[in-house]
Order: structure tokens, then sequence, then C-alpha cells
């Protein structure tokens, strides 16, 4: 099986996923792994693989494929900007790494909360000048426990979101297109339907 890897240029740092993939696999063997660097690599090869592993790819380059492409794999969550006619109307299956961003998102969605409710630039304006005056900044911090989030869109990154925002003692309200009646789950007290927004 040809697998044809365009997802860095980087060729040591292909090698070491390569390696990672090989241990991974009970016969490594059956795989002949392709690295293509650029896009125009993935269009000179695409036409002899069975598998494509990319970040994206265009309409002029897919039409290059032969019979024996099964399936392509997006290593990001959204692939709208690949779905050309061409994709949506082959037999090629079509796969994407939903949810990966899903945790880096949520921590730097506490992490701007904190930064603000902590008074993190406050303190770095201290740091950098020497004058400590902490107990002004102390009037202003805000405890996170008892206050209240609000998420609109209860996907993989909103439920990351509610997650760690419920670690801190935070209330949580959400909304989500599809959601018909009000619920309450383990890390949120309140699933809205997206009409409550009004």
């Amino acid at each position: 099986m040809k697998i044809g890897l365009e997802i860095t240029k980087d060729t040591q740092k292909y090698t070491t996923l390569l390696q990672r993939l090989e241990s991974g696999l009970n016969d490594s063997k059956e795989y002949n792994f392709i690295h293509l660097r650029t896009p125009s690599d993935t269009k000179k090869a695409i036409s002899s693989l069975d598998v494509l592993v990319s970040y994206g790819i265009d309409e002029q380059t897919f039409n290059l494929k032969s019979n024996s492409l099964k399936w392509i794999h997006f290593g990001t969550a959204g692939v709208d900007h690949c779905m050309s006619d061409s994709v949506l109307s082959s037999k090629v299956i079509i796969s994407n790494s939903i949810g990966i961003h899903a945790e880096p998102v949520a921590e730097f969605v506490i992490g701007t909360i904190l930064y603000f409710y902590k008074q993190f630039p406050g303190a770095i304006k201290f740091m950098n000048t020497g004058e400590w005056s902490q107990w002004d900044l102390a009037k202003k911090i805000v405890h996170c426990s008892g206050q209240t989030i609000g998420i609109i869109g209860y996907g993989n990154i909103g439920k990351a979101v509610a997650k760690q925002a419920k670690a801190l003692g935070m209330r949580v309200i959400g909304v989500r297109r599809l959601q018909k009646k009000v619920e309450s789950k383990k890390t949120i007290d309140e699933l809205l339907p997206i009409s409550n927004l009004s």
C-alpha cells in the first residue's frame, strides 16, 4: 500500500514521524510511505497512491488521482476549502482531524481568563518597573470559582472549555445549534437551544 505523507517539508521531522508510525504497525513492510514535501510532489505522486495524508488538496491535483486512491486524511479539523465538486462526487473516503484543536484552544481560553482575572498585566508592569503595589492589584483580582462563563457553540472546543471551566469552579452556560431543550450535563450547568440567545 502506497501512502503519501504531505505533512512536513522537514526531513528530520518526517524521519521521526515515520519511525513512530512504523513502530506501531504489525508489518511495516506492507506499507510504502512516501515523503511529499510540497503540493508539487503530491501532484506527481497522486496517481500511484492508495492513501494521502495532507493538510489540503486542490481540485486540479485531486483530478490527477487514479482509482487506486481510496482515502484522504486531512490533518486539520476544517476541510471545507478542500471540498471541490470532484472530491464530493468521488468514492474516495475523506476524513479529518476533528477535535485536534479542542484542548489547546480550551487552554488558551482559560489562560486568557486567568490573565485578566488574576491581573497579569499589572503584575508584569510591576516586574518591569520594580514598583510593587500588590494591594492595588489584589483589590482587582477576580476568583474564578462562582463566576459564570457563556459558551456559544458546544462542539469539541466548547466541551473542552466547559470541562476546564468547571474544574475552576465556574458556572457554565452554553448554547448549541441543534439543541432542542434546556439540559444540564456533567460539565455544563445549562445547555440551551440557540434560540435562547435572543
